[in-house]
């Protein structure tokens, strides 16, 4: 069992090579990021994520609220 398993994986792996050989090489060409961020855009973005969950826990609490 443990053999056609292996046999299975290494074709869907060849498979997946043939057919998205292009996909691929994009995704190892973007990997790593070449923009820096500075402080205050990491701020920023880290304010935006906590203000995005603020209103989804207050539309959620909103909806509670109104069905009951």
């Amino acid at each position: 069992m443990v053999k056609n398993t292996n046999i299975i994986k290494k074709q869907l792996k060849d498979f997946y090579e043939q057919h998205f050989e292009r996909i691929i090489e994009i995704n190892e060409k973007y990997s790593k990021p070449r923009i820096e961020m500075s402080p205050a855009v990491k701020l920023s973005l880290v304010a935006l994520r906590f203000y995005l969950l603020f209103l989804v826990v207050l539309l959620v609490y909103k909806f509670t609220t109104l069905i009951h």
